[in-house]
């Protein structure tokens, strides 16, 4: 892992964070076919604007600077992806794929939801979590 951003997810404490996240989120009883234009609204609902990608079968959360967000929703599985690009070098992954390396465990646990309620709940946090990082990544990039 990119020793800025390893700095920057322990300084948010994201591992906690994400732990927590799992925690709440971690049972059997999935929701199927989550309605892409209900997803897009409630981002839209918590401040971000967001384009799906259907031929990635993915959304991705408009934002211009360095850091970027995208996220996938398969029976109800959600998967956030961090991407961050410094001088041409990209880092980043999935959020658990993140959490693993940090709390050294293998694999990449996704958070699961049963209605949209819980999704609400889930990409709340899942974006709390980005504007997070991104700021701490931005500040520790002006620093280097």
């Amino acid at each position: 892992m990119n020793d800025l951003l390893r700095e920057s997810l322990l300084d948010i404490d994201f591992a906690g964070k994400y732990s927590s996240l799992l925690d709440k989120h971690s049972h059997r009883n999935l929701m199927r076919g989550a309605d892409t234009d209900i997803v897009k609204r409630i981002v839209r609902e918590l401040g971000f604007s967001c384009n799906y990608v259907s031929n990635g079968k993915f959304f991705k959360i408009d934002d211009e600077s360095q850091v970027n967000l995208h996220f996938s929703i398969d029976l109800g599985v959600v998967e956030f992806i961090l991407s961050a690009k410094i001088d041409d070098n990209g880092f980043g992954g999935p959020y658990g794929y993140l959490y693993a390396q940090l709390v050294g465990e293998d694999g990449n646990r996704k958070p699961r939801f049963g209605c949209y309620c819980e999704l609400t709940e889930i990409l709340d946090e899942g974006l709390t979590f980005y504007v997070e990082i991104r700021n701490s990544l931005l500040r520790a990039m002006k620093l280097t």
